[in-house]
Order: structure tokens, then C-alpha cells, then sequence
């Protein structure tokens, strides 16, 4: 069965350059976490990643960016699912599996960032730019991905832009569904139960 080819694998330098980001970020969490998002200077940030406050300001323009837009690897996991899904088959079926993959990946570390760096831009309003910023950039990707598949224009075509968002509404439908303490398949199971009534062109569930 024909399969959509997958995109080159990141070299090494730009593996080291993700690497060098994540680090970073994830000490603006873990120290914003502790001590509050006005309670951090990127020097701090810098040293707890062993890093120079140079190396930091490579990657981020400031502290809150770091804490807010990790730049994490979402794209390039969903852009390689999607390149093993076989060719003809529908869009909404692929982009599932393909957000499927975020919950695969999901260890109880990357859980707790998760749910942190949340509660902090839901508190911090200066951290709400960023947040979207990062969130922007990963819709765009999955509209060009499902237009990709459709033959459609990620700029000019209605298709892509819906099918994306429907399927990125799923998953952030899923993550305000699920509760503290469950762990990843209970929000797979989320991410399959929003993805069916999207399927279903939403018909009304059975009476609870």
C-alpha cells in the first residue's frame, strides 16, 4: 500500500540546537513553577540549564517566551505519523492517528510540564502572546500537512483550514476534559471520543 513519504530526519546539528532549546525551557519552567514567573531572570534560567545567559538569548528573546513556547517537538512527531499513513486514506482518519501520537509520547514528566506550563499562562497574562505564538505555528503546520494530503491550498482553500482546527479543537477539548491524576490513555480516549463525533458529523449521543 503506497504511503506518503516521510521528510528527512533532523541532522545533528539541528538535533543539538532542539536539544539546547528544550533544556532551556524546561528550567524557565521548573524554576517559574517554583518561585513564580516574576521570581526568575534568564541568568538564572541560563545556569540551571548550564548554559550562558548568550546561549539563552540564541534561542529565546526572554524569559517568558522560554516559559510559554518550548518549541517542542509536536510538529515534527505529527509530520511523521502522518508520513506513514497510507495515501488514500481520508484526512480526518490520518490527522487522528496523528494526534494519537502526542498522547503516545506523553511520559508523567512531560505530563506535569504540560499541566504546569498551563496553569502559569492561565495566570500570568503576560505569558498568553507567546503561548498562542507557539500554538499558531503548530496549527499552520497541520493545515499545510492536511492540505498536503487533499490537494487543496493551505491559503486559499476552506478544506485544510477546517479539517486542522476541527482536529486541533479534539485534542484541546480533550485536555479540558481530562482530570488530574489520569494518565495517558484516559486522554487517548478523549482524543477518540471527540475525533468520532467529528466523524459522526455530530450526532446526538445516546441519552446518559
Amino acid at each position: 500500500m503506497t504511503t506518503i513519504s516521510a521528510d528527512a530526519p533532523l541532522g545533528r546539528r539541528e538535533r543539538k540546537k532542539q536539544a539546547t532549546r528544550q533544556a532551556l525551557a524546561a528550567a524557565a519552567l521548573r524554576l517559574a513553577a517554583e518561585r513564580g514567573v516574576d521570581g526568575v531572570t534568564v541568568e538564572e534560567i541560563a545556569t540551571a540549564a548550564d548554559l550562558s545567559p548568550r546561549t539563552f538569548f540564541n534561542h529565546f528573546s526572554c524569559k517568558e517566551e522560554a516559559i510559554a513556547d518550548p518549541g517542542d517537538d509536536r510538529v515534527e512527531r505529527v509530520r511523521a505519523v502522518l508520513s506513514t499513513r497510507p495515501a488514500g486514506e481520508a484526512p480526518l482518519e490520518a490527522l487522528r492517528h496523528a494526534m494519537g501520537s502526542i498522547r503516545d509520547n506523553m511520559t508523567e514528566a512531560a505530563i506535569r510540564e504540560w499541566r504546569e506550563r498551563h496553569r502559569l499562562v492561565r495566570e500570568n497574562p503576560a505569558l498568553k502572546a507567546y503561548h498562542l505564538a507557539s500554538f499558531a505555528r503548530f496549527e499552520r503546520a497541520i493545515i499545510e500537512e492536511m492540505a498536503a494530503r487533499s490537494g487543496t491550498d493551505p491559503d486559499s482553500d476552506v478544506y485544510p483550514r477546517m479539517l486542522a482546527r476541527a482536529g486541533l479543537t479534539a485534542v484541546r477539548t480533550a485536555f479540558e476534559l481530562w482530570r488530574d491524576g489520569e494518565g495517558p490513555d484516559e486522554f487517548g480516549a478523549l482524543i477518540d471520543t471527540a475525533f468520532d463525533q467529528i466523524a459522526s458529523g455530530f450526532t446526538l449521543p445516546p441519552p446518559r
